[in-house]
């Protein structure tokens, strides 16, 4: 296996190391929320050595809760966290991307503090001294009961957040719910704003035209959402009038 410099998930942690430059991130109620690509040792490492705050849903069923990297595995994150008995059940709203957008789900959740360690292939001549255990909570939420056109929700949530009683992994659940924001304000941005379409090589043109593009796609994301809740919504809360003759 090759350093994780050189692997192409090390965005993420560019990303978040960018971003704990700017004096936003100094403020305690920014969350770093990722998918299951964000499930690698070093991206959990370095946010907690950044004093950064995550939530990250889990891919992989790793070894966790061992003391040294190399020792047997008595415990893998799936098959640890499936075994909880639910604090809770829940109803929400999630996204299905087919006709039908949105279905009710009944989930249920458990959580508990653990231990994650790196990983075994991991080694101090290619990975560096820093291989320590990190402790996290895992938030485990499971549809129990899903409809038969659709395969059972389940997630597994790791963080560095404290989770201290069922609301605090309640919330969490709702957080992680709401990401799939991100990916319709990006399918704005690239479809509907045409932003792959841009023909400038020059960085910083570049930057300036993304930027012009996003404070349109946001508004347009915006719109959509309030639409939603309310078919007459009026759209000149969110747009004056010259800016609606130019959409």
């Amino acid at each position: 296996n090759n350093p994780v410099e050189e692997k192409e998930s090390y965005r993420w942690i560019e990303a978040i190391k960018s971003f704990q430059r700017l004096e936003c991130s100094k403020q305690k109620d920014v969350v770093h929320i990722t998918d299951r690509e964000g499930d690698f040792y070093e991206l959990y490492r370095e946010c907690s050595d950044l004093d950064a705050q995550f939530l990250i849903r889990a891919s992989h069923n790793r070894a966790i809760n061992k003391i040294k990297r190399r020792e047997p595995c008595e415990d893998k994150a799936f098959d640890y966290f499936r075994f909880l008995k639910p604090e809770a059940k829940i109803t929400i709203d999630i996204q299905v991307n087919k006709e039908t957008k949105y279905r009710k789900a009944e989930l249920s959740i458990a959580f508990k503090k653990f231990t994650l360690p790196p990983p075994p292939n991991r080694t101090v001549k290619k990975d560096g001294e820093k291989l320590h255990n990190i402790d996290l909570y895992g938030i485990i939420i499971k549809e129990e009961e899903p409809p038969a056109t659709h395969a059972a929700l389940e997630w597994l949530l790791f963080t560095n957040i404290p989770i201290n009683n069922i609301d605090d992994a309640t919330e969490k659940m709702h957080w992680y719910s709401l990401r799939w924001n991100v990916e319709t304000f990006h399918k704005i941005l690239k479809s509907g704003c045409s932003i792959e379409d841009a023909q400038l090589r020059n960085k910083d043109k570049l930057t300036k035209y993304i930027t012009a593009k996003s404070v349109i796609a946001w508004r347009i994301f915006w719109l959509s959402r309030m639409i939603k809740l309310d078919e007459h919504y009026d759209c000149n809360v969110i747009l004056t009038k010259i800016e609606q003759t130019i959409l």
